[in-house]
Parts: C-alpha cells; sequence; structure tokens
C-alpha cells in the first residue's frame, strides 16, 4: 500500500486540527505500527526536528520486532549555520544518531529538511554531505523536502537527488504541472507527497478555523461544497490524491489510532466522487494560504 506512516504527532503537538495539543500516545502509535505490518504498510517518516520521534519509533519496533519490517526516512537539521569544514562529518554524525536511536543499521532515505540549505553558499559541500551517506552505506537514498515548486525545478536540474517530498492536497495541486512532473519522471526521481489535510485544516468545522484564515474565499467554498453535496471532508481528501498515481508514498499523520483506521479503510476503498471535477474548477491555488510557514 503506498501509505507512509508520519510521525510529527510522535514527537510534537503537530497539526492545526491537534485540539489536544499533545503528542500521540505510544500506545497508540504501537496499535499504528502493528496494524500497519499486518497490511504491508511499511514506510516510516521522521525527522531530527520532530522532537524525541525518533527515539520513540525505536522503543516501538524493538518491542515489536519489527525493526527490519519498515523503510525509514529521517529529515536532517539546519546544516547551513555549520561552518564548511565539519559540515560532512556533521550530517554524518546526525545520521549515525538517527541511526541509533531507532535501533536500525541503514536509512531507506535522508532529506535535506531546509529547502534553504541547498539554496545557501554551501549548497555544493551540503549535497557532497548527502552523498557520502549513500557512499557509506548510511542511506539507500538521499533528497529535499520542499514548499516551493520553483525551487524544486531549479534544484533537481542542478543536483541528482534521488527523492522529492512535496505537498500535495485539494487545494494544492501545483505539483501537476506537466513541466514538473515530466522533468522528475526524466531523472526518475521517486516522488512523496505530504499535507494531504494541509496540517488539519481541512478537516476543521469552519466555526472552529481561526479567524486569520476564515478570510480565505478558497476554505468558504470548500465549506459551501460539502455542505452542498453532503459530503465527507476526510474522504474527499484521500479520494482526491487516490485518482493520481505520479507518486510512489502518501505521507499520513495521525493523533491516534481511530483516525489511523478510518484513513486506511477509506484508502483500500475504492472511491472517486464525481463532484471532484467541481471542486477542479472552482478551487484555486492561494500561496498563503496552501503554505503553512505564512499561516
Amino acid at each position: 500500500m503506498k501509505i507512509s506512516i508520519g510521525t510529527a504527532q510522535l514527537g510534537l503537538p503537530y497539526g492545526i486540527n491537534n485540539s489536544r495539543k499533545k503528542s500521540i500516545r505510544l500506545n497508540e502509535f504501537k496499535k499504528i505500527l502493528l496494524s500497519s505490518n499486518k497490511k504491508k504498510i511499511n514506510s516510516i517518516d521522521t525527522a531530527i526536528a520532530y522532537g524525541d520521534s525518533e527515539k520513540k519509533i525505536g522503543q516501538i519496533l524493538s518491542k515489536l520486532n519489527l525493526k527490519n519490517n519498515f523503510n525509514i526516512t529521517t529529515k536532517l537539521p539546519k546544516i547551513r549555520h555549520k561552518k564548511s569544514n565539519i559540515i560532512k562529518d556533521y550530517v554524518e554524525e546526525m545520521s549515525y544518531q538517527s541511526l541509533r536511536k531507532i535501533g536500525i543499521k541503514k536509512f531507506y532515505s535522508v532529506l535535506i529538511h531546509d529547502i534553504q540549505d541547498i539554496k545557501s553558499n554551501k549548497k555544493d559541500i551540503i549535497f557532497n554531505a548527502l552523498k557520502n551517506l549513500k557512499k557509506k552505506k548510511i542511506t539507500k537514498k538521499i533528497g529535499i523536502s520542499c514548499y516551493s515548486l520553483k525551487d524544486l525545478e531549479k534544484i533537481i536540474k542542478s543536483y541528482e537527488f534521488d527523492i522529492v517530498q512535496i505537498p500535495f492536497n485539494i487545494f494544492d495541486n501545483r505539483v501537476l504541472d506537466k513541466k514538473i512532473l515530466s522533468l522528475l519522471k526524466r531523472k526518475k526521481i521517486e516522488i512523496q507527497i505530504r499535507s494531504v489535510f494541509l496540517q488539519g485544516l481541512l478537516l476543521m468545522q469552519f466555526n472552529k478555523i481561526p479567524k486569520k484564515l476564515q478570510k480565505f474565499k478558497l476554505l468558504s467554498k470548500w465549506r459551501d461544497f460539502l455542505i452542498k453535496y453532503n459530503l465527507s471532508p476526510l474522504e474527499i481528501c484521500i479520494s482526491y490524491v487516490k485518482t493520481f498515481n505520479f507518486y510512489k508514498n502518501v505521507i499520513f499523520g495521525f493523533d491516534n489510532y481511530k483516525q489511523f483506521k478510518e484513513v486506511v479503510k477509506l484508502y483500500e476503498k475504492k472511491i472517486f466522487n464525481k463532484n471532484l471535477n467541481y471542486m477542479n474548477k472552482i478551487l484555486k491555488n492561494n500561496s498563503n494560504l496552501i503554505n503553512p510557514s505564512k499561516w
């Protein structure tokens, strides 16, 4: 199955729709990994910046004896502020620390988390430091996580990355640009999509959305669309991404096991809603809304 288990909620109170403002309970995450293993969901996405998520992943995988059953991706902390002569050693040591925390021998992929690193004047040194991780077999693949498609296009033309992690949801379909998809395909770059629920914003009741965001007409149209056709936002969001096959994995984060079960059930279901065509006509990308860093 194309689902990848996101773990920001494991180490942080992540997401605008996280009403508890707490990270997911370990017992809940344990149930998620047990069920994932049974359903052949074998991908986990984490990051050094996600609090103690790597340590918790390691604890649970060890208890369940499932360390060898998952492909794990992690993301590095900011690198560009380090002195040029220590960047290679810093990237290597950060990666080894993460491996030790999780209790595995090798990552599926290690990604640059902050796109500014590969746009800085140390970009060549940073890229070579990641290449060194592959050379030493610390990771199978290297890549980048980004929001801007303009940045993405420029970077993948300059550097031979294996993976890109990009946002994709019913509000944000910039990656469907034929030029971008063609470039990614030509370079045989694996695509992982995230932010399917726009950090939970697409699942919120309109009156609970922060007032500074309620001003966006896009959200009003979304609310009216759901009401008019009596639709579940969760089902529509998942149905939308399932209509495309350009990506290898879609990363979902969960606050609890119940959410996991709901998402997997819908993803396994053959769903397509004819009203999605209508949605594509009325919804337009808005850079200030689709990028959570601007909220």
